[in-house]
């Protein structure tokens, strides 16, 4: 570390990571998060203090996330006139990877209550999954302990982090699934996710043993809270075991 810091005037600080166990820092971002790896990076903070630029970049190497090693990240953004610009969050795992753009102004960390997407306050980001595949899946939830098949599309968020809204679609096909307690594999996914602000659809098709399976699904949210949830499954021939 090093630079100066006047809170009633200019800042000029440089703060500098070099293979640093992320653990000790988990608590900060949230409860239970199950993740290791070493961090590397440097943040600058120069001009007014009240309204300074920050400038960060890190990178994390030898990481995992819920158990499922990660081969490498990295993160790149500014923050100028309170808007977080996200040059490049991403992810990469066995040569897919999953990459996150956009802006985030301070306001809609902290601002209640919806906003649509033209507001100025609104959040304007994006994850592209162009890049990715269904092994992202077991970062996410420890209920799938495996899964394979190259997804395609993007999703937009907008709004704000307390009523945030998406747009877009993500398509898998021909992917395959392992879950964490039924011993038959889930193979031939062919699903869509289709989201339409605060309301996801989901529609795929899939075989399991010597059975087949059809899902529809639809959800909507209001906040972090879910306010409805329908769903139908079509089953021929599955057996679950």
């Amino acid at each position: 570390m090093g630079g100066t810091l006047d809170l009633d005037g200019e800042a000029d600080l440089q703060v500098a990571l070099k293979d640093v166990d992320i653990v000790p820092f988990l608590p900060l971002v949230g409860k239970d998060i199950q993740a290791t790896g070493w961090v590397t990076g440097v943040v600058n903070v120069t001009g007014k203090t009240k309204n300074p630029k920050v400038e960060l970049s890190g990178a994390v190497e030898s990481g995992s996330f819920n158990g499922i090693g990660i081969d490498e990240g990295f993160v790149l953004a500014t923050m100028q006139d309170h808007v977080i610009q996200i040059q490049r969050i991403q992810g990469a795992k066995g040569g897919y990877k999953l990459s996150i753009y956009g802006k985030i102004p301070l306001a809609a960390l902290y601002t209640s209550g919806y906003i649509e997407a033209s507001n100025a306050k609104s959040m304007d980001v994006t994850i592209d999954f162009n890049e990715a595949d269904m092994a992202v899946i077991p970062l996410v939830t420890t209920s799938v302990k495996d899964a394979t098949g190259p997804l395609k599309g993007v999703i937009r968020l907008t709004g704000t982090i307390d009523q945030p809204e998406a747009y877009g679609t993500v398509s898998v096909r021909n992917g395959t699934m392992k879950l964490a307690n039924v011993d038959n594999e889930i193979t031939g996914i062919d699903g869509d996710l289709i989201f339409s602000g605060q309301q996801g659809d989901f529609q795929s098709r899939i075989n399991m043993g010597k059975g087949s399976a059809g899902l529809t699904a639809k959800v909507n949210w209001s906040g972090h809270e879910l306010t409805n949830y329908k769903a139908a499954v079509q089953l021929d021939g599955t057996r679950c075991s």
